[in-house]
């Protein structure tokens, strides 16, 4: 008996550290092997170790609402991996999972293993004027939290805007009414780093700010706070809020110089804000341009930066100021996008119904 658990214990030390999808097949070999593979210890630990220094796990989505995604590493080029129309938001990945918005369609999924979901509101949460969402997860508990930040009112020309706010884990079924923010949010993805989940602040709506400003809700205690964010100048082009090497970072483009400033929030020295990256695109015109250019992540292994075009997908390398496109689509006569995401390696796949 003793050592059947000791081969157990060693298996399970040699297959958490295997994607996911290889992780699947193996799960067929026997009956003991599933049942440690389906295991919430096994699902916990292999989210961590799975993804601990790995390149970033790029996928296409085609359509979130039937569990469309074609990985890059096996597109052809009898696939399109585009998406009609642009109203599109998803998030970077928080522990094994993605939140994103499509055309008011709202969803969860784990792209890897196929799985989606589409979020169900309470009737009296319309989405005229636009809602956002956003996935956190609670260490403490081992639950994902899911926020839906919804505009009951708002009017560009006043800055007037009212807010409704209501939380949930995600294998709860019902939602919690809470305080809204006392800032409105913007509609850029939000992502989630140490224990909070961050949106942008929406500059057009509400007090007028000299700069940025960034939006986070703690997901122990439920409480928001707004954050000053870096020096960009609000007037220049767009602000995004992501997580880069562990840390949060803000993106601000500036048209006018056809580049992208990469702030990141020094977390010991008070929340000052640092100049990363700064990265000049004039030379890669067409194909990335400042105002619809995002990164989406750094590589572990050589520090490249991953960075979306619209239409182009690419590697910024900080050393030599080259960009490596790896994925472009011809838009010539349509009106379509790219909509890549990155995946965590991840076999969490709720079973219970939102």
């Amino acid at each position: 008996k003793l050592i059947q658990s000791q081969t157990d214990e060693a298996w399970f030390d040699i297959l958490k550290w295997l994607p996911a999808r290889s992780v699947c097949e193996l799960s067929l070999v026997c009956w003991e092997w599933r049942a440690m593979i389906m295991s919430d210890h096994f699902i916990q630990s292999h989210v961590i170790y799975a993804n601990l220094n790995k390149s970033p796990r790029i996928m296409f989505i085609m359509d979130p609402r039937f569990g469309e995604y074609m990985d890059l590493e096996k597109f052809t080029g009898v696939h399109k991996p585009i998406l009609w129309g642009l109203d599109f938001v998803c998030s970077q990945p928080c522990h094994g999972l993605n939140v994103g918005s499509y055309s008011f369609w709202d969803f969860i999924c784990n792209p890897v293993v196929g799985y989606c979901e589409h979020i169900e509101f309470d009737d009296n949460d319309g989405t005229f004027f636009g809602g956002r969402i956003g996935l956190g997860y609670n260490l403490e508990i081992n639950k994902h939290v899911v926020v839906h930040i919804t505009y009951k009112q708002k009017d560009l020309e006043t800055r007037y805007y009212e807010l409704q706010c209501k939380v949930r884990y995600l294998d709860d079924k019902q939602w919690r009414p809470l305080d809204p923010p006392l800032r409105p949010v913007a509609s850029v993805s939000p992502t989630f780093v140490d224990g909070k989940i961050y949106w942008m602040v929406e500059q057009n709506l509400g007090p007028v700010s000299a700069r940025s400003e960034i939006l986070a809700f703690d997901v122990k205690s439920d409480e928001f706070d707004v954050l000053q964010g870096p020096p960009c100048n609000n007037d220049c082009g767009r602000t995004t809020v992501l997580q880069l090497r562990v840390a949060l970072c803000v993106a601000c483009s500036d048209p006018s110089t056809n580049s992208i400033g990469i702030w990141m929030r020094m977390m010991k020295d008070c929340g000052s804000w640092l100049m990363e990256y700064h990265i000049e695109l004039s030379e890669f015109f067409p194909d990335y341009l400042s105002g619809n250019t995002t990164p989406l992540a750094v590589d572990p292994k050589d520090g490249r930066i991953l960075l979306h075009g619209g239409w182009s997908l690419g590697y910024y390398d900080p050393k030599t100021a080259i960009i490596e496109t790896i994925y472009t689509v011809d838009i010539s006569g349509h009106c379509c996008k790219l909509f890549p995401i990155i995946c965590h390696e991840s076999l969490i796949c709720p079973l219970c119904p939102f």
